[in-house]
C-alpha cells in the first residue's frame, strides 16, 4: 500500500509539473505576443509646417548638399506625390534651405519662423552619402509638420543624433498623412 501511494503521488507530482510547465509556457507566450506586434504611431510638430495653403512645400536653396536635397524630396514625396517641389521663378518659396558651420550636436536645423532649414557643414563634411540623406530628409520631415519619434529607431524622425535611416517608417508615414490633414 505504502509503494502504491508513493507511486500515485509521484504520478500526481509529475501531471502537476506538466501542468505548471504549460501554464508558464502559456503565461510567457501571452506576455510576449504584443511586445512582438508593431503598432505604428504619429508623431506631430509642436510647431507650424512650412506648407503653403495649396498643400506644396516649395524649397529653394544655397546648399552645397543639392542632390541630398532632390533625395529628400523624391523619397518624400514617393509615398505623398507632389508635396514636396523646388521652386521656380513662378513659384513663391516656402522654405529655404543653407548651410551653416558650427561644432555643435545638430545635424541639421529646421527654424519654422523663418522657414528655413540648417544643414551643419562642420557634421556634413565628415558625414556619408547616407547620412547627408537621412539629415535632409528628417529635417523635410519637421517642414511638413512631423515631430521627433523617440519610439522608433528607424524612423526617419527618430530623435538619435547621427542616423542613416533614408526609408520612411510606418510611423512616419503614419505622422504624415496625419500632418497632411492640416494643410
Amino acid at each position: 500500500e505504502y509503494k502504491y501511494r508513493t507511486i500515485l503521488c509521484s504520478k500526481r507530482r509529475n501531471s502537476f509539473m506538466s501542468f505548471k510547465k504549460k501554464f508558464l509556457m502559456f503565461a510567457i507566450c501571452v506576455m510576449l505576443a504584443p511586445s512582438v506586434v508593431a503598432n505604428a504611431a504619429v508623431y506631430l510638430s509642436p510647431y507650424p509646417d512650412a506648407v503653403d495653403s495649396g498643400g506644396h512645400l516649395d524649397w529653394d536653396y544655397s546648399t552645397k548638399y543639392y542632390n541630398e536635397c532632390v533625395n529628400a524630396q523624391n523619397t518624400w514625396n514617393a509615398y505623398r506625390s507632389g508635396v514636396i517641389r523646388k521652386d521656380t521663378t513662378s513659384i513663391v518659396e516656402d522654405i529655404f534651405i543653407k548651410d551653416f558651420n558650427q561644432n555643435s550636436t545638430l545635424a541639421g536645423v529646421y527654424y519654422p519662423y523663418d522657414r528655413v532649414i540648417g544643414l551643419n557643414e562642420y557634421h556634413f563634411s565628415r558625414f556619408s552619402i547616407r547620412q547627408k540623406q537621412a539629415v535632409v530628409l528628417h529635417e523635410f520631415g519637421h517642414a511638413l509638420g512631423l515631430g521627433e519619434n523617440s519610439n522608433r529607431l528607424a524612423a526617419i524622425m527618430q530623435n538619435e543624433v547621427f542616423h542613416s535611416n533614408t526609408s520612411l517608417h510606418q510611423d512616419d508615414k503614419d505622422s504624415y498623412d496625419a500632418a497632411a490633414k492640416k494643410y
